[in-house]
């Protein structure tokens, strides 16, 4: 999954204005892309955005991807007697953000790392 933190100053800029490169990347990577429309100043200060980028992320993570839709299936390995056992595959999220988007995505990383999740 990439998820993606539209830039746009903190003050402008929703998803639907990024559309077109990320329909791209969803085309060309094969993975799905969803795009957070967080909360802008002055009506939203600062840190709701981030809050917003941060919960959106956990929330994808903690639900393996539930929470908007995906069904991760368990990947098929074989044991050593032969056997197959399933385990469960977990979701890998992918980080992306142009701008103001880059900054949410270093500073959702950095909260992340510090509330090691």
């Amino acid at each position: 999954l990439v998820l993606d933190f539209p830039g746009g100053g903190f003050v402008a800029m929703a998803p639907l204005h990024h559309a077109e490169y990320l329909s791209i990347w969803a085309h060309k990577l094969r993975v799905p892309v969803l795009a957070v429309n967080y909360a802008k100043a002055p009506e939203h200060p600062y840190p709701e955005g981030l809050d917003d980028c941060y919960d959106v992320y956990r929330a994808v993570v903690e639900s393996n991807g539930t929470i908007i839709g995906m069904n991760m299936q368990p990947t098929m390995t074989a044991t050593e007697n032969g056997d197959s056992t399933s385990a469960p595959r977990r979701i890998r999220v992918a980080l992306a953000g142009d701008s103001a988007g880059g900054n949410l995505v270093a500073a959702t990383t950095v909260r992340a790392i510090l509330d090691d999740f």
